[in-house]
C-alpha cells in the first residue's frame, strides 16, 4: 500500500465536499520481461482521492488479487488475457496432458479492474468475470473474494450493476446455455453479517440468445421503472472456443467473435414477471459498452447509450500496437451519444409509418416488412462529432427522465474532452485538455439540499500522458462546466504506477536465493541418480522454456489414444502418467512417443500449438503403458 500524499490545490474546492472518491482501472501491464498486449488486461490499480476542508490527498495501490500475486511470485505474467496468453510455470506435464483431451474453460480471473460498487457500507471491485473482491477502503487491499456463480447459475458477470433506493443491487450475469443466456439478478441488502453479501442473490428474469453457439458480449445493461433493457450486440462469446480456451491456450480475445453486418437486437424484459416483451427491436450494426440512462414516457422506452456504429470489431482495436500508432493512422473509437425510442405496443402499427410519436426527437421506429413483432429502429445522435463514452448522470435520475449527462472521450481518441450534454436544449458544454493529458470518467456529486438536476460538481481525474506534466483531479461546476479547482499531484507521481512492484521484488530477494539453491541441489541429486537432466528448470520456471508440449489424437473407431510429447521431464512423466493410465477403468489403448529436444526444433503453428501428427504404433511405442524413445 502507498501512503496518502498531499496535493497542491489551486482554485477553491467547495467546502461542502467531504469524503473519498474511489477509482478503479487497468494500470499495470508489465511484470518482469513480459507485458500484456491489450488495454483490457492490465492489473487493477485503485485510487482514492480524499477531500476534507477543501484539502485533497491522493492514494494508490495495485490491487493484490490472486492473479497479480501469482504473477509477482513468478516475476512474469501467467494466465490468459484478452490479447495475450502466458503459460503457468507450475503446471506439470501431466496437467497439460490431461487438459489437452479433457477440455475445460479457463478459471475465472479475479483481476477486478473495471469498476467499484458500494453495497451497504462495503466496497467491492468488479470486472466481467464472476469474481468480486471486497476492498478495504483504507488500505486499498482485498479483504475477501466472492464468486457470484457460487450463488446463481452464471458464468460471467457485469462491472456495471444498478443500485436501488432500498439498497438492493440489480446484477447481470451470462450463462453459457443459450436458452437462459442473459440473466438479471436481484441482491437484497445484507441482513445477516455472518453470511456472504451475495448469499441471497436470485435470478428474477432471463432471456435466450438468438444464436445457439454464441452469447452476446454484455458489458452493461439498462433499466427503467418496469423493464430491464438488454442490447444483444453483434459481438459475441463463441461457446466452442470458450470450452477450448484453456487446453488450446487461446487468448480470451480469441473467444470473442464479431458478426459484421448483423443487427444489434434490443430486448425489453419485465421486472415484475421476468418475461420478455414479445417485440424485437433491430438497430443498425454496432456495439454499446455503456448505457447512459433508460426511462419510460408515453408508452415508449427511451434508451440513451454510447453507441459505436459498425463497431463489431471494437475490442480488436484496443491492442496497444494500434492504440500507440500516430494520430493520423489511428482510428477513433467512434462512440456517440445515441437515443433509441422503442414503442411498447404495436397496436395499430402500419408498415412504412414511423411509430415514434414523441415530439422533439429524430429517432425512428418502423415495423419490419412482413412481420408482426419486429421493429427496425434508428437512433437520434447528440453532440455532432463529439466522441462520448464512460458516461454518468445525477444518479437520483437513474431509470427516470433525465436532462443532463456527462461523458469523456477514450484512450483511442484524438479528442481530449469532458462534455456535458443537455438533451432538452440539444446542446453541449465542454472542458478540453491538450494532447499531454487523458481525461477520465466524470462523476457527478450533488450539492446537499439541491433541487435542480445539475446543482453540484463534476469530478474527473486528468491523467498525464507523459512525464513532463502533472496529473490532477479537476473540479467542475456542473451548471457552467467551468473549472473551479484542481488538485495537482507531484510531477513524479503517476496515477497508473505503483512502487509495490519494486518493493515486492526486493522483499522476495532472499526467498528467491533459497529457491535457486534448492533447484541447484535438486539437479545435482537427479544427476547422481541418473535421471533426465535435459531441462534447465530455472529457465522453465521463468517461462523461458516450455515443457511437455503435447499433441493428442483420440481415435474412437479403434479406441486408441495417441500422444506425442515433446521435451518432457521424463521422471515426472513416468510417475504421473504411469499411475494414471494404470487405472483399470481406462479402456483405451495408449500409445505414447517422447521426443527430446527444444520446442523451436519442431514445427510451429498459430496460437502457440505445435502440429505434429502422432506416429503410428511401432517398436518405439508401447501399448497400455507409457514408454520413451
Amino acid at each position: 500500500m502507498n501512503k496518502p500524499i498531499e496535493t497542491d490545490v489551486t482554485g477553491e474546492v467547495p467546502n461542502w465536499i467531504n469524503g473519498s472518491l474511489y477509482r478503479n482501472g487497468a494500470g499495470l501491464y508489465k511484470v518482469g520481461p513480459t507485458a500484456w498486449n491489450h488495454f483490457f488486461d492490465g492489473f487493477a490499480v485503485l485510487q482514492r482521492w480524499t477531500i476534507s476542508d477543501s484539502e485533497v490527498t491522493f492514494q494508490t495501490s495495485v490491487l493484490d488479487s490472486e492473479d497479480y500475486k501469482k504473477c509477482a511470485k513468478h516475476r512474469r505474467l501467467v494466465g490468459q488475457g484478452v490479447g495475450s496468453s502466458f503459460p503457468d510455470p507450475c503446471e506439470t506435464i501431466f496437467g497439460r496432458l490431461f487438459n489437452s483431451f479433457l477440455p475445460s474453460s479457463a478459471p475465472a480471473s479475479d483481476n477486478t479492474n473495471v469498476n467499484l460498487m458500494e453495497f451497504g457500507d462495503r466496497l467491492f471491485a468488479l470486472t466481467e468475470s464472476p469474481a468480486i473482491n471486497e476492498i478495504n477502503p483504507d488500505s486499498l487491499t482485498v479483504k475477501e473474494k466472492s464468486m457470484i456463480k457460487d450463488y446463481v447459475a452464471v458464468h460471467l458477470g457485469t462491472a456495471h450493476p444498478h443500485k436501488l433506493k432500498d439498497g438492493s443491487i440489480i446484477f447481470y450475469g451470462t450463462n453459457m446455455n443459450y436458452k437462459q443466456a442473459y440473466n438479471f439478478i436481484a441482491i437484497p441488502p445484507q441482513s445477516d453479517p455472518s453470511k456472504s453479501p451475495f448469499a441471497d442473490a436470485k435470478i428474477i428474469a432471463a432471456a435466450p440468445s438468438r444464436w445457439k453457439m454464441s452469447i452476446s458480449y454484455t458489458h452493461s445493461f439498462g433499466m427503467t421503472q418496469n423493464y430491464f433493457v438488454h442490447f444483444e450486440q453483434p459481438l459475441a462469446v463463441n461457446l466452442p472456443r470458450a470450452v477450448l480456451l484453456k487446453p488450446l491456450r487461446l487468448k480470451r480475445g480469441d473467444v470473442l467473435v464479431p458478426f459484421e453486418g448483423e443487427s444489434l437486437d434490443i430486448m425489453l424484459v419485465s421486472r415484475s414477471t421476468g418475461e420478455r416483451l414479445p417485440i424485437t427491436y433491430k438497430a443498425p450494426e454496432g456495439v454499446v459498452f455503456h448505457f447512459i440512462n433508460c426511462y419510460e414516457e408515453s408508452n415508449f422506452v427511451i434508451c440513451d447509450a454510447c453507441f459505436y456504429p459498425k463497431g463489431a470489431k471494437a475490442v480488436q482495436r484496443l491492442y496497444f500496437d494500434l492504440i500507440l500508432e500516430d494520430a493520423k493512422a489511428r482510428i477513433d473509437f467512434n462512440f456517440k451519444y445515441a437515443r433509441f425510442v422503442l414503442p411498447q405496443s404495436l397496436d395499430g402499427a402500419e408498415e412504412g409509418k414511423n411509430l415514434v410519436t414523441l415530439p422533439d426527437t429524430t429517432a425512428k421506429a418502423f415495423l419490419e416488412k412482413d412481420s408482426e413483432n419486429v421493429v427496425c429502429v434508428s437512433p437520434e445522435y447528440f453532440g455532432d462529432n463529439l466522441i462520448a463514452d464512460l458516461p454518468s448522470i445525477n444518479y437520483d435520475y437513474n431509470g427516470v427522465k433525465h436532462r443532463y449527462a456527462y461523458t469523456t472521450t477514450n484512450i483511442c481518441s484524438t479528442q481530449r474532452v469532458l462534455a456535458k450534454f443537455d438533451v432538452v436544449e440539444k446542446s453541449t458544454k465542454t472542458y478540453e485538455v491538450n494532447e499531454n493529458y487523458l481525461p477520465g470518467e466524470p462523476v457527478f456529486v450533488a450539492r446537499p439540499g439541491a433541487t435542480e438536476e445539475d446543482d453540484g460538481v463534476v469530478l474527473s481525474t486528468i491523467v498525464a500522458a507523459n512525464s513532463t506534466v502533472q496529473s490532477y483531479l479537476v473540479v467542475l461546476d456542473a451548471k457552467t462546466f467551468q473549472e473551479v479547482a484542481r488538485a495537482n499531484l507531484p510531477l513524479e507521481q503517476k496515477m497508473r504506477e505503483n512502487e509495490r512492484k519494486e518493493e515486492d521484488e526486493n522483499s522476495n530477494g532472499k526467498e528467491d536465493k533459497k529457491k535457486k539453491g534448492k533447484r541447484r541441489r535438486r539437479r545435482k541429486i537427479e544427476k547422481e541418480e541418473g535421471k533426465d537432466s535435459v531441462y534447465d528448470r530455472e529457465k522453465e520456471e521463468q517461462g523461458e522454456e516450455k515443457i511437455g508440449y503435447l499433441i493428442s489424437n483420440l481415435n474412437t473407431s479403434n479406441r486408441t489414444l495417441d500422444f506425442l510429447i515433446v521435451n518432457p521431464r521424463l521422471y515426472r512423466l513416468r510417475q504421473h502418467i504411469g499411475s494414471f493410465f494404470s487405472n483399470p477403468s481406462n479402456t483405451f489403448t495408449i500409445n505414447i512417443t517422447v521426443i527430446l529436444g527444444r520446442r523451436q526444433d519442431h514445427q510451429h503453428h498459430d496460437n502457440n500449438i505445435d502440429i505434429i501428427k502422432p506416429p503410428p504404433p511401432s517398436s518405439s511405442s508401447s501399448s497400455s503403458s507409457p514408454s520413451s524413445s
